[in-house]
């Protein structure tokens, strides 16, 4: 908990130092401010949290290995001791859609617009809201496209209205997370945990979630589970083999939960140069990759920070059909063209979701590969497609 603070501590001065340059400027007045944190307290994965690798590799540090903590080689969580601290008086943790897991301080700073400086608002909003909240505020549009791939319309409002203290309608606000889901509309929030039935609560009375209504209110139950379902649907959030293409160079697009799953990995490309990320998923803790060294196909998997990789040497040039697969058994499979050209074994499936979405052309972040990140590939990427099961 002690790195934490420091953590924040540091987040405090150089908050402060950006809104210090923005003031020295006169630019601060003319400046919106959107501070919030991401999610609820975490509780990886014990009350000894974890160091080096997201997932169950507990240490409790004591003595000298306690001056490691917060170091350039620690990676460290403070456990669900701390975090449930940190959550009073709200239910479970991150991963989870009960409030522990999704509710966070918003701060915003306008004066243009904030009618009562200092003031508090509790109007239900989400992270979706910015996205028209800043076009409002710019005068700028939405797009209907990018790199000729058609964008979905937002999801979220302006929040501009809060702001303003003016009069809010109500709408619902969904949620998933590695299967995790819920909704929340008005008073009401239908919540449940991955493959386990719908609960109901009253946030008039029970914002600590404590006391299920949906037997009591099944007609309730019945409407927000179907809302949320087409939710689901519009937004593709149930969806992990969708194919998604692109002749740029390189494309961002959302993440497959692949946590604990045999995937499936598909796609078609020509490449125009020997070396380049095909497409990955992930970084140096864990992932996936597709990529070209010297002219051979290898398939990278890294589990806990240790990558194996599989490798075709003579594969054909111009356009090739790609498949590799990561099977139940961690087994590693390449094919070409509907050819098997290298099999191997794989540490094991990857054990928590990537923190780095899946690019597309390129690495962008951390390298999941022998590589150094972007390792931007020439050439065109099509039909990509992953399979979770």
């Amino acid at each position: 908990m002690a790195v934490y603070a420091a953590m924040i501590d540091r987040m405090d001065q150089n908050i402060g130092r950006v809104l210090a340059d923005l003031r020295s400027h006169g630019e601060l007045d003319n400046t919106l401010v959107i501070f919030l944190s991401d999610n609820g307290a975490c509780a990886e994965w014990d009350p000894n949290g974890f160091d080096g690798s997201s997932g169950p590799h507990n240490i409790l540090h004591t003595g000298d290995d306690l001056k490691k903590l917060g170091g350039p080689e620690s990676y460290v969580s403070y456990g669900s001791g701390w975090a449930n601290a940190c959550n009073t008086p709200w239910r479970l943790y991150k991963h989870y859609d009960y409030e522990g897991g999704i509710t966070a301080p918003c701060i915003v700073r306008w004066p243009a617009a904030v009618k009562h400086p200092g003031g508090l608002n509790s109007t239900p909003s989400d992270i979706i809201d910015f996205m028209p909240t800043i076009l409002e505020v710019s005068g700028a549009s939405y797009p209907e496209d990018f790199q000729n791939h058609p964008i979905l319309p937002m999801e979220g409002r302006s929040l501009l209205p809060i702001l303003k203290d003016e009069p809010a309608t109500n709408r619902p606000i969904f949620f998933e997370h590695e299967g995790n889901r819920a909704v929340r509309d008005g008073e009401w929030k239908l919540v449940a945990l991955d493959n386990e039935p719908w609960e109901l609560y009253d946030f008039d009375q029970d914002r600590s979630e404590l006391h299920n209504r949906a037997g009591q209110h099944p007609e309730i139950v019945a409407r927000l589970a179907e809302e949320w379902d087409l939710w689901a649907t519009r937004c593709f959030v149930r969806r992990s083999n969708s194919p998604v293409s692109t002749n740029s160079a390189a494309l961002t697009v959302p993440n497959p939960q692949v946590a604990n799953k045999a995937l499936t990995i598909s796609c078609d490309t020509t490449p125009e140069a020997a070396n380049g990320v095909i497409l990955a998923q992930g970084g140096r803790q864990d992932g996936y990759a597709l990529w070209l060294h010297d002219g051979k196909l290898l398939f990278t998997v890294r589990v806990n920070g240790t990558p194996s990789s599989i490798e075709a040497t003579n594969i054909p040039t111009g356009h090739i059909a790609i498949t590799a697969r990561l099977n139940r058994d961690t087994s590693m499979e390449l094919e070409v063209d509907g050819e098997s050209v290298a099999k191997g074994k794989a540490p094991g499936l990857i054990p928590v979701q990537p923190k780095d979405a899946l690019n597309i052309g390129e690495d962008d972040r951390t390298p999941v590969g022998h590589y150094a990140s972007p390792n931007p590939l020439r050439g065109k990427v099509e039909n990509v497609r992953v399979i979770a099961e």
